[in-house]
């Protein structure tokens, strides 16, 4: 079952595309992370899947049900947090997360009153008074304190240090494992994604150019280099290669699910020597914005 159904998805701003033709599904139990560059749609696309922009074309279902039209129970069984704090903030901590669990018939207040604990989140505290990290950590357990079915983040941890990083992944992982939680999450800080995310997109001027499970992805795209004691031929016949850099003797680019039979008897042909160096989730997302 997929609690996200995109399928050719458009929106605009006047003039200017944001998403182009998008199509993505997030299955029940996954958790996605969505890449690109500022400016590529991420928050966009966010947005459209929980009903606060509506698409110019295209179909989205979340929940089995039209992403502009969510019911007071589905809308129940989501977590959100926004790339920028915009909440009560002249109340209470403890004030603001009571009044958050009100409108959840199964918030858990056990869990909240833990998280801010672990946090070091001080119930008596003004929201106005807090720093952006601190707001932000009041933001996620907002979004957690009721065990979604699906929750969608948008730079979730962009203003916390590396352990409350840490804290929060294994938060994320913690409520995916107990709940089946699908989440769908865009984040800039790669090694945190790579720690949680079964599954990948990468929105790049608004397409998603690669899609699929991140083990999938690290397998579909390696780096190839090709050396010879001789000249190299400026043109080479294996299919995937992108961005290719030559040197007299040296060839090395960005190859896509590159044919090994192909490659080795370029070796035997060119007297070469072929190396595959397998590449992590940075590497691959610059070498796709190249």
């Amino acid at each position: 079952m997929n609690l996200i159904e995109m399928e050719n998805v458009s929106k605009s701003y006047g003039k200017q595309n944001v998403l182009d033709n998008i199509s993505l599904n997030l299955p029940q139990g996954h958790v996605m992370g969505l890449l690109g560059q500022n400016g590529a749609g991420k928050t966009t696309l966010l947005k459209l899947c929980l009903g606060l922009l509506k698409a110019d074309s295209g179909n989205i279902q979340v929940m089995d049900a039209p992403a502009w039209e969510l019911t007071p129970a589905i809308k129940e069984q989501l977590g959100y947090v926004a790339q920028k704090s915009d909440t009560l903030h002249w109340m209470g901590v403890r004030q603001l997360l009571d009044y958050t669990g009100a409108f959840y018939r199964k918030w858990d207040n056990t869990k909240v009153t833990a998280l801010m604990h672990r946090w070091q989140l001080d119930p008596k505290s003004k929201v106005s008074d807090l720093s952006e990290g601190q707001k932000q950590r009041l933001a996620i357990i907002q979004a957690i304190g009721h065990n979604p079915k699906l929750l969608i983040l948008d730079e979730p941890v962009a203003s916390l240090d590396p352990v409350l990083r840490r804290e929060f992944i294994r938060e994320l992982i913690d409520i995916n494992i107990e709940n089946n939680t699908s989440v769908l999450f865009s984040t800039h800080i790669l090694s945190d994604l790579e720690r949680v995310a079964s599954d990948i997109a990468i929105l790049r001027q608004g397409h998603i150019c690669c899609q699929g499970s991140l083990d999938d992805i690290k397998e579909r795209y390696v780096r190839l280099h090709l050396r010879s004691n001789s000249p190299l031929p400026r043109e080479l016949p294996v299919q995937g290669l992108l961005h290719v850099e030559y040197s007299a003797h040296h060839l090395r680019a960005l190859a896509e699910n590159p044919d090994m039979e192909v490659i080795s008897a370029l070796e035997k042909q060119l007297n070469a020597t072929a190396h595959i160096e397998p590449l992590g989730l940075d590497d691959i997302f610059l070498e796709l914005h190249k």
